[in-house]
């Protein structure tokens, strides 16, 4: 039996981070959490791997040119090639089934 998983916003994670780091406001760590964000986009996005011990690695990863199928109609179709973000876990993470 599938179970549903529950989503955490990242307000919540602000919530969560300004439980445990007294001498912090919520408005503080909201920018910091938005920085690390914004360094780990930038950084994939000039096609940097970024690297985060115990938690995980980020990475620009090349899809080919293929042929599909559109599932509705059965039609065949051209999907370009793209560029996508790779996320492998690391560490803890990494043991999650």
């Amino acid at each position: 039996m599938k179970t549903e998983q529950e989503n955490v916003s990242k307000s919540e994670i602000v919530s969560m981070i300004a439980e445990n780091e007294a001498g912090l406001t919520k408005a503080m760590i909201d920018k910091i959490v938005n920085g690390v964000f914004s360094a780990i986009e930038k950084s994939v996005l000039d096609g940097k791997k970024v690297r985060i011990h115990n938690f995980g690695v980020f990475q620009p990863q090349s899809r080919k040119a293929r042929e599909g199928v559109n599932p509705q109609t059965k039609a065949k179709i051209f999907i370009e090639a793209k560029t996508v973000t790779k996320f492998r876990p690391l560490g803890p993470l990494s043991d999650i089934k």
